[in-house]
């Protein structure tokens, strides 16, 4: 059954508009926020190195896998984490890449060496043969080129 046109009209000037646009409102303002984030934000991706030790002082050697050298480049940010109780002690060290030295066709493996940064505040300092785990900075991109990346298209 059909409602006369005179009701209907009634029925939308007495209705508020002032919730639906309010949620609308909301809406695009969290969508802009997101798509912000989403084509502004950057995101680190890390090369993690199958062992490292500290040698003379501050330089690490820090061997990672051969395919890891097509991202590794001189100059890149890294952290050196060490093992056990003394890594707990001091936590990370940062370090940068000095030296790349990549593998022949026939390694698997190949060696990098880093410049490890002293810190003041540390309570130990650097001794010979300490062991722990590289991580170098190797690719800082938005969530936006990952997934055109992902899907292809970058």
């Amino acid at each position: 059954m059909s409602s006369p046109f005179s009701r209907t009209m009634r029925s939308l000037h007495a209705d508020s508009f002032r919730p639906a646009l309010i949620s609308l409102v909301v809406a695009i303002i969290l969508l802009v926020i997101w798509g912000t984030w989403f084509f502004f934000a950057q995101m680190t991706f890390y090369e993690n190195s199958q062992s490292a030790y500290l040698t003379d002082g501050e330089i690490i050697l820090a061997e990672f896998p051969a395919e890891a050298f097509n991202r590794i480049q001189t100059g890149q940010a890294a952290r050196l984490h060490l093992d056990g109780a003394m890594g707990k002690q001091v936590g990370t060290i940062r370090a940068i890449v000095t030296d790349v030295m990549r593998p022949s066709q026939a390694e698997k493996t190949g060696e990098v060496r880093l410049f490890a940064f002293a810190n003041a505040d540390s309570p130990i300092r650097f001794q010979e043969k300490l062991t722990g785990q590289v991580e170098i900075a190797v690719e800082q991109i938005s969530p936006a080129q990952l997934v055109m990346r992902v899907s292809g298209l970058f």
